[in-house]
């Protein structure tokens, strides 16, 4: 399949010296993610397939090309060990699934909620819309009887699951393998679109609030990494035009998209909880705040991506991070104190802040 061209509009209040962190980014090539029927395949733990002894494109991100850090041959290793002690060895506790059901495969190395919400989600959908879910069997890994946000999104569904214990690998005799998207900070907006349209409704029928704000900002205080520094400086601003402080952790999945949905503007830091974003109605307007330094380093700046395929409004403030000397540690490779640069506390200069806010709320 050929790959089309997205062009990711520049950022609402974009300034000349911003050229960097977004001219380079703005127009990327996307295939459509496919789906897959496979015969024979080992998935480790982490939802990566192997066939025929090679790691299936597009059963993770950033596997092969340029774009990104990629991850392929370190996981294909891995990978293929798994596979090698798993048939041949005992050490490794595995499941054969080789009866005639179809089995289906949504999830993948990369999970958190954002990668739930914008690539898991998605691919059940795409997996709905190719094969009707009736007719395929879930791989379900038993870690998510202990994640309310899969357990509320799946159960409208009514899929007929197999669960995996933990740390188990898997040969299946028939799969269907809706693939992930290319890239992490890419985002095809038909998709995206797609799981606004199929998650809203249901939202909205199964939320138990009865009230929602206008304007929203995403706090991290019961956090201890990742959050604004000075935020009760920024906090009159915030009340000034009407914000509702709201912390996503204290709501429901169901709830968390209805209050999303009903919102006109958006701000947090960049994380999880900014994937919401993409149950917002178009043409809403969103400020992310970015830490610099870690702009500087490696980040791909994936909201804006989403935001934009979502078509909303996407504005930016960047913010300094508490410790600018911290060494970037990708991956799960943190500091002995467990923090690395992405996930310093920044501070937000107050009086752009209030600027941006009062055109966020004009837009």
């Amino acid at each position: 399949m050929a790959k089309k061209t997205i062009i990711t509009p520049l950022p609402e209040n974009y300034e000349p010296w911003m050229e960097p962190y977004f001219l380079k980014r703005q127009t990327q090539k996307i295939r459509r993610p496919q789906i897959k029927q496979l015969k024979n395949v080992f998935i480790n733990h982490y939802g990566l397939v192997l066939k025929n002894g090679m790691i299936k494109r597009r059963s993770a991100f950033n596997l092969f090309g340029n774009e990104d850090n990629t991850f392929g041959f370190a996981y294909w290793k891995v990978l293929f060990e798994q596979y090698i002690v798993s048939k041949f060895g005992k050490s490794l506790p595995s499941i054969k699934l080789k009866d005639d059901r179809m089995y289906l495969l949504i999830h993948s190395k990369w999970f958190n909620y954002s990668f739930w919400v914008n690539s898991f989600l998605a691919r059940l959908l795409h997996a709905e819309e190719v094969y009707g879910l009736e007719n395929v069997t879930l791989i379900y890994p038993e870690g998510w009887d202990e994640i309310d946000y899969a357990k509320e999104s799946l159960h409208p569904f009514n899929l007929s699951t197999i669960r995996i214990p933990k740390d188990h690998h898997i040969f299946v005799k028939n799969l269907i393998m809706p693939e992930t998207r290319e890239w992490t900070a890419t985002f095809d907006p038909a998709q995206i679109q797609k799981v606004r349209e199929r998650f809203v409704p249901l939202a909205l029928e199964r939320t138990r609030l009865t009230s929602f704000p206008k304007n929203i900002y995403l706090t991290r205080k019961k956090r201890k990494t990742r959050s604004i520094e000075n935020e009760d400086e920024l906090t009159p601003i915030l009340l000034e035009h009407d914000f509702a402080i709201l912390n996503f952790e204290d709501y429901s999945f169901w709830d968390q998209v209805a209050l999303m949905h009903s919102a006109n503007t958006f701000v947090s830091i960049h994380g999880a909880g900014f994937s919401n974003c993409l149950f917002m109605q178009p043409e809403s307007a969103v400020l992310e705040l970015v830490n610099k330094a870690y702009a500087d380093l490696e980040y791909k700046f994936p909201f804006w991506k989403l935001a934009c395929a979502a078509k909303l409004k996407y504005h930016i403030q960047f913010g300094d991070p508490k410790n600018q000397n911290r060494n970037l540690r990708r991956g799960s490779a943190h500091d002995n104190d467990n923090v690395y640069l992405a996930d310093e506390n920044i501070s937000i200069q107050s009086l752009l802040f209030r600027k941006n806010i009062a055109n966020l709320s004009r837009s």
